[in-house]
């Protein structure tokens, strides 16, 4: 049941990184905020990953 919580609660906080660093890009440019942003586009597919190969090992 945890997992289950778990899993869209981690793609949410992702999602909202992501969002959050585009905004800092946006509004403020300068290289620590498309560090931030890169940091987000790279937290995202890691955790895309992560959800992709639960889904993979998950017995049906």
């Amino acid at each position: 049941m945890a997992k289950d919580i778990l899993k869209p609660l981690t793609l949410y906080l992702s999602y909202f990184l992501l969002v959050s660093s585009v905004v800092l890009a946006l509004s403020q440019r300068y290289v620590a905020s498309l560090t931030s942003l890169v940091a987000g586009l790279a937290l995202l597919s890691y955790v895309k990953s992560l959800v992709n190969e639960r889904e993979e090992r998950r017995p049906e």
